[in-house]
């Protein structure tokens, strides 16, 4: 009998743990076929040491004239997003003071990131839409917008300087416009970051982040989300009728 209870005791163990790793590899499955979004633009460093002051004083900014930052982005449930965003620039030592950098160098930044999209929908824009309405009509009812506030952590990179790692924490605010909805738009990012280190928000390593780039979105593998316990439905529609769709990503 004891042994009866111990072999039972064991099953409900084993069979409790084999349900377990398979919502948990489900769900990074789910994860993984989800829609990616991807990006690739441009940006800008506001990092004289002293970046919270003259915010709009383009003649502080460091950038490159081709694409230098490129971020991939998840969603984890509904609105709330995953973003991991790689930069590469060049440093300016004319706006800068001499005794924080030695001589122009480089600057590398990786930022893991969490962002909620608020969409904001244009009905007047939809309603344009008509399978006999002209190509611009077509074209206009398309557009969506989204905002979202983004915070996270980072490291930086910087050569020929006295901070040349730091680990930052990161707050910001950005928008994306969308000319095909879901699909392809413009993006813009402006970000705070604040190197994790004494005296914190008043350390040397602080910096700005300004970003704008080209975003597109992979819509990844649609059947096998939906096969993924049903949890994706396919709305119907109606001959001639569009289907709505919430600018999410």
């Amino acid at each position: 009998m004891y042994r009866s209870k111990n072999a039972f005791l064991l099953f409900l163990a084993v069979l409790s743990l084999n349900f377990g790793l398979n919502a948990q590899l489900t769900s990074v499955t789910d994860f993984i076929y989800k829609p990616t979004t991807f990006q690739l633009g441009w940006h800008a460093l506001d990092d004289d040491a002293s970046a919270f002051k003259d915010f709009a004083s383009l003649r502080k900014w460091s950038m490159v004239y081709y694409p230098a930052r490129i971020t991939a982005t998840k969603t984890i449930v509904s609105d709330l997003k995953l973003e991991l965003a790689l930069a590469f620039t060049k440093m300016r030592q004319s706006s800068y003071h001499e005794d924080r950098y030695l001589a122009p160098g480089n600057f590398f930044s990786s930022d893991l990131n969490l962002r909620y999209n608020f969409p904001i929908d244009f009905p007047f824009l939809e309603r344009l839409y008509e399978p006999k309405a002209s190509n611009f009509k077509k074209m206009v009812s398309k557009f969506g917008m989204n905002l979202y506030p983004v915070s996270g952590f980072g490291f930086t990179r910087r050569t020929q300087t006295q901070f040349a790692n730091a680990a930052t924490f990161n707050l910001g605010f950005g928008g994306t416009f969308w000319f095909v909805k879901n699909s392809f738009g413009l993006t813009a990012q402006s970000m705070a970051k604040w190197g994790l280190q004494k005296p914190f928000l008043r350390a040397g390593s602080n910096y700005i982040h300004h970003s704008i780039g080209v975003v597109y979105v992979s819509k990844g593998n649609p059947s096998r989300r939906r096969s993924s316990g049903n949890k994706f439905k396919v709305a119907k529609r109606k001959p001639g009728q569009r289907l709505k769709s919430r600018n999410r990503f």
